[in-house]
């Protein structure tokens, strides 16, 4: 004959509790397993239509330096016997050819972002900022603008030159859509633990606020081309760049007041004031 041992309530409850907990860990572990499943396809996809966004962009680029010249040798040869007509076509023609060109030098940029593997370095936002203003100098000056920068700015890890394509682009963006105003931009930057918030703002036409998040996708414009001049990629690039380096980006503006580009970049002395 055999005896068996009944469990008591209590080591009954106990086994049902450690047996739900068992079944939660394993559906945790299955969650954490789709994420990471997940997250490699994502990026493989991203992958994917960066080298696909370099070659087209990259095979466009000389049939379009082509088209262009040819477009160049018969303004050059044969516009004196051109009526008005014919003049307006052959500079739609090159005015087209400069746009496709500056959009495949975007997209190159865009793609560009995933690809280069440029060791981050310690970054003056001060010098920086200064070689970009020389750059657009004569924008500037045609423009009056007043370009207020903050003094004692700290110093960031950044690549170079992505870092300048952040600030060429938004300071770009504040001279272009000062509207009928003369341009007004200040660039300030602040600590913030690790990181150095940094905030380019403007006196200009402004952001509706349903298109905040819209204005950082590719390709989004929020006016004609023939009021603003741009491919709508702009905002796309610094946002993949503040990205790859581990910050946020986001907008603060109300149509008609200006718009304020508030973004995230790690601190050059972060490893020394970590909590």
């Amino acid at each position: 004959s055999y005896t068996v041992n009944a469990y008591s309530r209590d080591q009954l409850a106990l086994l049902e509790n450690i047996a739900n907990l068992a079944a939660i860990a394993i559906e945790k572990a299955n969650l954490h397993q789709e994420t990471v499943e997940k997250s490699r396809q994502i990026e493989a996809r991203n992958k994917e239509l960066d080298d696909f966004t370099y070659v087209v962009s990259h095979d466009l680029k000389e049939p379009l330096i082509s088209v262009e010249g040819y477009a160049k040798i018969i303004k050059q040869e044969y516009s004196a016997g051109f009526d008005t007509a014919a003049n307006e076509y052959m500079k739609s023609i090159l005015d087209s050819c400069g746009h496709m060109k500056k959009l495949i030098e975007e997209l190159l940029q865009l793609s560009r972002v995933g690809k280069l593997a440029e060791q981050k370095q310690r970054l003056s936002l001060t010098r920086i900022i200064g070689e970009v203003l020389e750059e657009l100098r004569f924008t500037i000056r045609e423009r009056r603008a007043r370009m207020m920068v903050s003094e004692g700015l700290p110093e960031i890890l950044g690549v170079e030159q992505h870092i300048k394509i952040v600030f060429r682009n938004l300071i770009s963006n504040g001279l272009k859509f000062s509207g009928q105003d003369v341009p007004q931009i200040s660039i300030d930057a602040t600590l913030q633990g690790t990181l150095v918030e940094v905030a380019v703002s403007d006196k200009g036409i402004g952001i509706p606020e349903e298109f905040h998040e819209k204005i950082f996708m590719i390709f989004q414009r929020l006016h004609k081309k023939e009021e603003f001049e741009g491919t709508g990629a702009g905002l796309t690039i610094v946002r993949k760049i503040i990205e790859a380096h581990g910050g946020t980006i986001r907008v603060r503006s109300a149509e008609g007041q200006g718009a304020t580009f508030i973004f995230t970049l790690p601190r050059a002395d972060q490893k020394e004031h970590q909590p």
